[in-house]
């Protein structure tokens, strides 16, 4: 049930709430380029494929659907409550690298897995076993499995200060399986179990078992990112295909001594199932040095009297979503700046590098001011700043230019394209 909640939280809703866009300006959400992650995964539910061979008679079982729940019994009547269901838990740990648009996700982890492939059959005819009535029948292929894994995720709604990033993903996964039993009973060859009494009912032997194998898993669904990328929620359908299948069990059931149908089924181990990813994201520390003088951090450009505003340059645009990109054009000397939009903080403390920094804008209608405040001078100065408006397909060029007497300042008139 949990499951399915989560579930319904991604498919109608977001992972948390956003808070309320400013009036104004508002700056996108910075999308870090290298993360480690970690988290944990469940999964329920789907189809376990089976071969099943008659050899003899008429009498044989007939595959039927899990139940989830259920109580069952071993060989020497011990009964306990269990789930009859396709199951899955697992955690999972590695690095996540975006493109610098983040629109694109790689993600390389290891994984460590805990799975289970059910099977249930009705049997031939009722029989009655330690005075109880033998009526289904239901093993399983419960293994543990270790790997590596490569998802790629691509972005079908980029991230606003308003809504989530929400992602498709594709996952593969190359892992080795091993510790193989059915519920806690280890699966050999030669393992036999006598379900007779009185002559009737049913004998299972194993002929055939793998301890180990290799398996694929094929994983695809829907990702959701939280506005600040430390999250993130999967929801898909994983396909497990193991490379040699599980065991083969004979069965051979009996009526009054006499053998009336002898059946093999195969217990491949793939597994076709809903499951949930919850990852938590940390963004990797630049190794660089840091020589910038330590700007201040109690100063509002409404609030400052003493530095006056310098329009250097007036636009009009036709949209009222702009982008905005900043970088340093000239030589590196530490200039760490912080850009207003009408008052309102769009980056404090934006360090000024070679890569551009990209900012989405809200505008209202008329004047706007976009305030680049220098919080310090760097070993330079002034405090010198490319930057690129672009208003839908078109772009303006600017430098603008602080110091500790003025804040370089773009006027931005909005004015809606006539319809």
């Amino acid at each position: 049930m949990l499951l399915f909640c989560l579930a319904s939280i991604v498919l109608h809703g977001q992972i948390a709430p956003p808070p309320p866009a400013p009036e104004g300006g508002f700056a996108e959400p910075e999308v870090p380029r290298r993360m480690w992650t970690f988290g944990f995964n469940g999964g329920m539910v789907g189809y376990s494929p089976h071969r099943l061979e008659q050899l003899s008679g008429s009498n044989h079982f007939i595959r039927t659907s899990n139940f989830g729940m259920g109580v069952v019994s071993d060989n020497d009547g011990k009964r306990r409550l269990s789930i009859t269901a396709n199951t899955s838990v697992g955690v999972h740990a590695g690095v996540m690298i975006s493109n610098k648009k983040g629109t694109h996700f790689t993600t390389i982890e290891g994984q460590f897995q805990a799975n289970k492939a059910c099977y249930s059959f009705n049997t031939p005819f009722y029989f009655t076993y330690q005075a109880d009535t033998f009526a289904k029948w239901v093993m399983t292929d419960k293994y543990l499995c270790y790997g590596i894994s490569l998802q790629h995720s691509f972005a079908v709604q980029k991230a606003t200060y308003a809504s989530n990033s929400v992602f498709f993903y594709l996952r593969g996964t190359f892992s080795r399986t091993y510790y193989h039993r059915n519920f806690d009973a280890r699966i050999y060859e030669g393992r036999f179990e006598d379900w007779t009494e009185n002559g009737t009912g049913m004998k299972a032997t194993t002929i055939m078992a793998n301890k180990q194998s290799y398996m694929l898993t094929i994983e695809a669904g829907r990702r959701n990112f939280t506005l600040d990328y430390d999250r993130t929620f999967d929801i898909g359908v994983a396909v497990h295909m193991p490379f040699k299948k599980t065991y083969v069990d004979q069965y051979e059931f009996f009526q009054n001594n006499v053998s009336v149908g002898k059946s093999n089924v195969t217990y491949i181990g793939a597994t076709v199932m809903l499951n949930l990813r919850y990852t938590f994201n940390y963004k990797m520390k630049e190794h660089e040095p840091d020589t910038t003088v330590r700007p201040r951090t109690d100063i509002f450009v409404s609030t400052d009297t003493t530095r006056q505003i310098d329009v250097q340059e007036t636009f009009t645009v036709r949209h009222k979503h702009i982008k905005i990109l900043v970088w340093d054009r000239n030589e590196i000397d530490g200039d760490v700046v912080s850009l207003f939009m009408n008052d309102e903080l769009v980056k404090k403390n934006l360090k000024l590098r070679k890569h551009k920094r990209r900012f989405r804008i809200k505008l209202r209608p008329g004047s706007n001011i976009l305030v680049m405040y220098a919080e310090n001078l760097g070993t330079i100065p002034p405090n010198t700043a490319a930057v690129v408006i672009k208003d839908g397909r078109r772009k303006r060029n600017v430098n603008l230019v602080s110091d500790n007497g003025k804040s370089g300042a773009v006027e931005i008139i909005y004015e809606p394209a006539k319809k």
